[in-house]
């Protein structure tokens, strides 16, 4: 494995602002009703019962005013976020029950990660952009293409494999990261349209989004604060 001395610059900003529990956070970010949900939930004042969440995200994934939502579709939403969604966010301590069931933050350094917290609300891209792209960044090798990609622009899948092997981030054989290059983190990452594969399946071009670009604003932004 190489040392980090030894690593290409893209892997030493990478490690260096990657923080505890990414591929968890990401994964939580996916899902676009968790993302209503915490956003929910970030501008209350208190603990909000399950009901009134459950109204609160059919009203924004519906765009109905609240008083419009019916109660078959509150229901629909209350049946997911209690089987589902909730001990999820409990799971990972971003939430906690009071005595009489309602929901409220907790502790958890999320809430006062602003950077973070962007990804909660993305009015500016469709949904599904962001999902996919929060999709993306759950991989943490996938994470560590896109950001040799944002360096360099454009690499062979072999000096992709040779960049990724030979830093700290992978620590494997060329081969066996060319062959997950090859067949699945690439389609992955072409799929969610952040990277484009020419005719020859050989070069990679980065292309990104804004969902992506402030991600790597707020990599840059956490490693100048830990420098």
């Amino acid at each position: 494995m190489a040392s980090s001395a030894d690593s290409p610059s893209w892997s030493q900003h990478f490690l260096a602002a990657e923080r505890e529990e990414a591929s968890e956070l990401y994964q939580i970010l996916a899902a676009r009703r968790r993302r209503v949900l915490l956003s929910v939930l970030d501008q209350a004042d208190g603990p909000v019962s399950v009901s009134e969440l459950a109204r609160a995200v059919a009203s924004h994934e519906s765009g109905h005013a609240p008083e419009a939502v019916t109660s078959d579709a509150g229901e629909k939403v209350r049946i997911s976020l209690h089987h589902t969604h909730l001990p999820l966010l409990e799971a990972h301590d971003l939430i906690e029950r009071t005595d009489g069931g309602s929901i409220r933050r907790t502790q958890h350094p999320f809430w006062t990660d602003s950077d973070l917290r962007t990804f909660v609300t993305q009015p500016d891209l469709p949904p599904a952009t962001t999902t996919a792209t929060l999709d993306s960044l759950t991989n943490r090798q996938c994470r560590a293409i896109l950001a040799c990609l944002h360096e360099h622009r454009t690499r062979t899948v072999g000096e992709l494999a040779e960049e990724l092997a030979g830093s700290p981030i992978s620590g494997r054989k060329v081969s066996t990261v060319r062959t997950e290059l090859t067949h699945r983190h690439l389609p992955k990452l072409e799929a969610a349209d952040l990277i484009e594969v020419d005719a020859t399946g050989n070069r990679v071009r980065y292309t990104g989004n804004a969902v992506l670009e402030r991600w790597f604003a707020e990599v840059r932004d956490r490693e100048v604060e830990q420098s």
